[in-house]
């Protein structure tokens, strides 16, 4: 397992093209728990179409966005994201986001956590809007992307 490494400095849309991915991190958790490297995660994810999708096209992209997610955890959330409850392997994977996104990093921070300290949890589209365009005012960056990036 590589180090865990400091939280993008930069913005990036990638999200759009990376969801949340659970399943995906669990599966992969497991693969890493057994002590497969990344090579071998790969070949094996192929071959046996573990994230069971459709077409194989997709799966090179979404294993390196998995794979990037789990180099940035310890061996305890790997192993909680692999073996934990449902909840628990949420919540690492929201961490594990959040440590390899950096706009998802600043809505938790800027965003969440604040309707948390205020006991109003429930998250809204407007407080999604809110957010894009106090971060539009910020960075030419994401001034710049369209109004359906934004939306996905």
């Amino acid at each position: 397992m590589s180090q865990p490494g400091p939280i993008p400095t930069e913005y990036t849309a990638i999200m759009t093209g990376e969801p949340f991915l659970h399943f995906e991190l669990k599966i992969v958790a497991q693969m890493r728990r057994k002590g497969l490297s990344n090579s071998e995660i790969r070949e094996l994810v192929k071959a046996d179409n573990s994230f069971q999708y459709k077409t194989s096209k997709s799966i090179g992209r979404v294993l390196k966005a998995v794979l990037r997610r789990l180099d940035v955890l310890n061996d305890r959330l790997v192993e909680l994201c692999a073996q934990g409850s449902l909840s628990s392997s949420r919540i690492v994977t929201l961490f594990a986001i959040a440590k390899t996104n950096l706009l998802f990093f600043e809505f938790l921070e800027e965003v969440y956590r604040e309707k948390c300290a205020l006991g109003n949890t429930p998250l809204t589209a407007k407080d999604v809007r809110i957010f894009f365009t106090q971060k539009s005012q910020q960075s030419p960056l994401v001034a710049n992307w369209s109004e359906g990036t934004i939306r996905k």
